[in-house]
């Protein structure tokens, strides 16, 4: 699995949330949030963790300490279990460290399914979350434009960018093509 921790690798085919909300988690820091993370997935079996997220990390992988929001509070966990990789991802909140929180506090809930004696269940669960590497980059960067952009902005987008690189202009075959899915993808997700 290659999948860096910055800038996000949003997994292709999750959608994204249109209106970020606030969560009920009370106040943690990120740091709080990562080791929380980094342990479920350890208790859940996991291993060869990344986070991924936008924003900077260290060589070490940690996020630097006085690092601001980013635009993009997403964060999508990869790690393998059982050797299957897996891949959890959450936009719901406004922050990086709620998102992240969320995502631990779901791999919590689902050991308890481990704990309870239902093992099986688990294992079939996590055949819903698998981790797509195919390699494609997310519509938005793909296009150069924001996540939260209208239909129109993302239309003068490609048509912008198709122009540049098609074939007819100069470009490769697989840029229009990228392209392409890319446009396909955005019109999926947004519906305003």
């Amino acid at each position: 699995m290659t999948v860096d921790s910055y800038p996000l690798s949003w997994p292709s085919g999750y959608r994204r949330t249109k209106s970020a909300s606030w969560s009920r988690f009370g106040k943690h820091s990120l740091f709080e949030a990562r080791n929380v993370l980094k342990e479920e997935v350890r208790r859940l079996g996991g291993s060869n963790l990344v986070i991924s997220t936008n924003m900077r990390t260290r060589t070490d992988g940690d996020v630097y300490s006085n690092a601001r929001e980013p635009d993009d509070s997403g964060v999508a966990v990869y790690f393998q279990r059982k050797q299957r990789p897996i891949c959890l991802a959450c936009d719901t909140y406004h922050t990086v460290w709620e998102n992240t929180y969320a995502i631990a506090k779901s791999i919590e809930a689902m050991r308890s399914i481990d704990r309870w004696g239902v093992s099986e269940m688990l294992d079939r669960m996590f055949v819903g979350f698998p981790a797509v590497t195919d390699g494609t980059a997310h519509w938005t960067e793909v296009l150069a434009i924001d996540r939260h952009a209208s239909r129109e902005e993302v239309k003068a987008a490609y048509r912008r960018l198709i122009s540049e690189r098609h074939p007819d202009r100069g470009g490769t075959d697989e840029e229009a093509t990228r392209l392409n899915d890319a446009y396909a993808a955005a019109l999926k997700e947004i519906t305003i």
